[in-house]
């Protein structure tokens, strides 16, 4: 699926959505799609990143039927680590004029070591290599201190794996997510010396292989 923002449905709203709520119910869409149509099956979430995050509150918003969680390196920052002078100018922006780029576009030399994965990356249309504008680095930062305050409620059993060297999300953002996890069925995983995209590191045959093990055991 394409979420409000992203891929071939943006639009002329690549790259920007005006609310996170519009995200979390495409997911549940995809969600409730999947469920009416593999009746029955075990169904795993997967949340990468910003998907983290989207996985996260999802559940926190509403019932599920999933089996388990799993998250790759979930971007859930939260306002504490932005100094209070730019929380305010960006929020003002954020009402005034959302579009407004605030955070440098991501440099895709931090999202792995394998230079295939940063070239395709450059070069992808699907991309939004963009400035994030006002409204979403509001939204997000809104949607990780809610689940920073609320991830106790998530009782799923849960995979955390996250890059020891993230420049994007940083490894805390895994740890807490982890720490504050309300399931007592929770691991996690920290990776010596990758980057970002976990997934797409030369080493990404071992976070596969810890996945899948995890996936055997939870089925």
């Amino acid at each position: 699926p394409d979420y409000h923002g992203h891929g071939k449905t943006a639009l002329g709203h690549f790259g920007y959505f005006d609310r996170f709520d519009l995200l979390i119910d495409d997911l549940k869409a995809c969600v409730d799609r999947v469920v009416s149509e593999e009746d029955k099956k075990p169904l795993f979430l997967l949340g990468h990143s910003a998907g983290g995050l989207l996985a996260l509150m999802y559940l926190l918003r509403y019932p599920t039927p999933l089996q388990g969680l799993v998250l790759f390196a979930p971007y859930v920052n939260t306002s504490a680590h932005v100094p209070a002078m730019q929380r305010i100018v960006v929020r003002a922006l954020s009402n005034i004029a959302p579009r407004t780029g605030v955070i440098p576009r991501v440099d895709s030399a931090i999202l792995s070591h394998d230079p295939a994965v940063t070239t395709g990356y450059d070069a992808d249309p699907l991309v939004h290599h963009g400035a994030v504008s006002a409204r979403v680095a509001v939204e997000l930062l809104d949607a990780g201190d809610y689940v920073r305050a609320n991830a106790g409620r998530i009782t799923l059993p849960t995979l955390v794996l996250h890059g020891k060297d993230d420049q994007l999300a940083q490894p805390e953002f895994g740890q807490t997510v982890y720490d504050r996890l309300g399931s007592t069925d929770k691991t996690i995983k920290l990776y010596e010396g990758y980057y970002h995209e976990i997934l797409n590191e030369p080493g990404k045959q071992q976070v596969l292989t810890d996945t899948g093990k995890w996936l055997d055991v939870h089925l």
